[in-house]
């Protein structure tokens, strides 16, 4: 298995975020994520890999840093999980086009994925 590149950026204003590759593969420390379409247009599909089982909040971000959804927070088992983000932000209204985070936080293991909408 090729070697994963993981780089950690403190200086967002939103914490740290692990840059994952959009083709995702098996991490180390047991948690994937990967999001597609993207672009997309009128929601994203998000396939969590987690290795062992834990509870795991998914959530979405504006380049700022702001929360706009919370998708799912809740245990997960080992495996393959599909979530959908219908494009909408907390407050249920659709969210604007441009770049968001989506963020998986474990108990073991974090990640994020840079994903594009456009209206």
């Amino acid at each position: 298995m090729a070697e994963q590149a993981i780089m950690t950026f403190g200086a967002l204003p939103c914490g740290d975020l692990t840059v994952v590759p959009a083709v995702g593969s098996q991490l180390a420390d047991g948690l994937l994520l990967r999001a597609f379409p993207n672009p997309g247009r009128d929601g994203v599909t998000i396939d969590l890999g987690l290795r062992i089982p834990q509870a795991v909040r998914v959530s979405v971000h504006d380049v700022t840093g702001r929360l706009c959804a919370v998708i799912a927070e809740r245990p997960y088992p080992a495996g393959q999980q599909r979530l959908v983000w219908d494009g909408r932000h907390g407050a249920g209204g659709t969210a604007a086009s441009g770049v968001y985070f989506i963020r998986a936080q474990g108990a073991t293991a974090a990640a994020s994925t840079r994903i594009v909408m456009v209206g």
